[in-house]
């Protein structure tokens, strides 16, 4: 399974955040690069007209809102199967 997006790393872990202070739990996807480590909250999966399939991601340290979503979410794309 490959995924297309700006960067190139790969996808190291997937796991639940624990909800705490009456805050929504996301779940967390981790990207570990040779130099850094980047944190994703898992906001979509959708899948298109064409079969392909679509996640949207947001920065762990943004707040989850509609408008954030816009700006900073980040989009990752997988080619339909044959």
């Amino acid at each position: 399974m490959s995924w297309v997006s700006n960067t190139a790393n790969t996808v190291s872990s997937v796991a639940n955040a624990a909800p705490g202070n009456g805050q929504q739990a996301f779940s967390a996807i981790v990207f570990k690069g040779q130099a850094h480590v980047q944190r994703y909250k898992f906001i979509n999966c959708q899948q298109a007209l064409d079969g392909s399939t679509v996640l949207t991601l947001l920065p762990e340290n943004s707040e989850v809102t509609a408008m954030t979503i816009l700006r900073y979410g980040d989009q990752w794309s997988r080619a339909p199967r044959k």
